[in-house]
């Protein structure tokens, strides 16, 4: 079963973490873009992966992610497949992080 997150759970996570300090040590020192090796990596994601991360980092579920782009459930599965690969990154939870850490989705207010 997909373990999912509410926006305020997900803000929660990733403020009492490393996350928020890791935030501003990898990306302050080179104008808030994210270094090299993981800009290369964003770059090979296709721009329906992006769409798919901006939903992720939204909350949406896989079938709702589906009904926002007009796509099925398992195309859904296919994206986040290929992103966990080229980001290499292990699950959703993972991926949010990297995601907010990166500029690829905001965090929920």
């Amino acid at each position: 079963m997909e373990q999912t997150y509410r926006p305020a759970e997900l803000a929660a996570l990733t403020a009492d973490s490393d996350f928020t300090a890791g935030r501003t040590a990898r990306t302050s020192h080179n104008g808030g873009k994210p270094p090299p090796a993981e800009a290369a990596k964003i770059a090979m994601l296709a721009a329906c992966e992006r769409q798919v991360i901006t939903l992720v980092g939204e909350g949406l579920r896989n079938y709702q992610i589906a009904q926002r782009l007009g796509i099925s459930e398992t195309t859904v599965r296919e994206h986040l497949s290929a992103i966990l690969g080229k980001l290499g990154v292990a699950g959703r939870l993972e991926l949010l992080m990297y995601a907010y850490r990166y500029g690829l989705a905001k965090l929920p207010a």
